[in-house]
């Protein structure tokens, strides 16, 4: 232990007098600084939250309230993160399938020209043409959609996933999916949480686990409506 001398403790105190550490047990002091520790938000529509602590040294107080806030900021990194770190791997998975099939067009392409012996420059240069613009098109088009909705549930039906943040619903534009897959995901963050402290016997953290399954196949339906919708 490393002691210095502050405003509030100075040399010729602690070296005369003995210098007492408590340990105390981590659920209760866990208990003390929840009761110590207060915050509230001025009104519903608010986006600040005011934090305060009492106690007998200003410091500790403001070196709790600061550790709360990078915690905070740390967890909600972390969150952040989760979901980019699923999303671009579902994005790699996706792109290699449609790359290998992009591949295999471009092997039919090339042997239905060597089939019907079309050689000719200027119409291969309007195809390449043709073909790179439908391309771009086909990115924004209703079959772009179907197809990554169908991916995504296939990635929902997957067993491997079911604990994994669901990622991001790329091209699928449906506000109503994205409101869904938002909320499953922060539910599934705060599941996580308190699944790392606790047991899984815990009552609060089986109700989490059983919204989530339904939230999960209420989000499959949805997928199988909008793919519906498109077709």
């Amino acid at each position: 232990m490393i002691i210095r001398p502050t405003l509030y403790m100075s040399p010729d105190y602690y070296e005369k007098a003995p210098i007492r550490v408590t340990k105390g047990n981590l659920g209760v002091v866990t208990q003390f600084y929840q009761h110590e520790v207060k915050s509230f938000v001025a009104n519903k529509q608010a986006s600040i939250i005011t934090i305060s602590m009492k106690s007998s040294v200003p410091k500790k107080a403001e070196d709790v309230i600061n550790t709360l806030i990078a915690v905070y900021e740390k967890d909600a990194i972390d969150d952040k993160r989760g979901i980019a770190e699923s999303t671009g791997q579902f994005i790699d998975n996706r792109l290699e399938i449609i790359s290998e099939e992009l591949s295999e067009v471009d092997r039919n392409i090339e042997k239905f020209k060597k089939d019907n012996k079309i050689y000719d420059i200027v119409s291969e240069a309007e195809q390449t043409i043709t073909e790179s613009a439908q391309y771009k098109t086909d990115g924004l088009s209703l079959e772009n959609q179907i197809r990554m909705t169908e991916f995504l549930k296939e990635y929902l039906l997957d067993p491997t996933k079911t604990n994994e943040l669901i990622p991001g619903t790329l091209s699928i534009n449906s506000p109503a999916i994205n409101s869904q897959i938002e909320g499953y995901n922060t539910e599934l963050q705060r599941y996580m949480k308190l699944n790392s402290e606790s047991s899984e016997n815990n009552p609060i953290i089986q109700n989490l686990g059983n919204g989530l399954a339904s939230t999960r196949r209420s989000i499959i339906a949805t997928l199988d409506s909008y793919i519906s919708t498109l077709q």
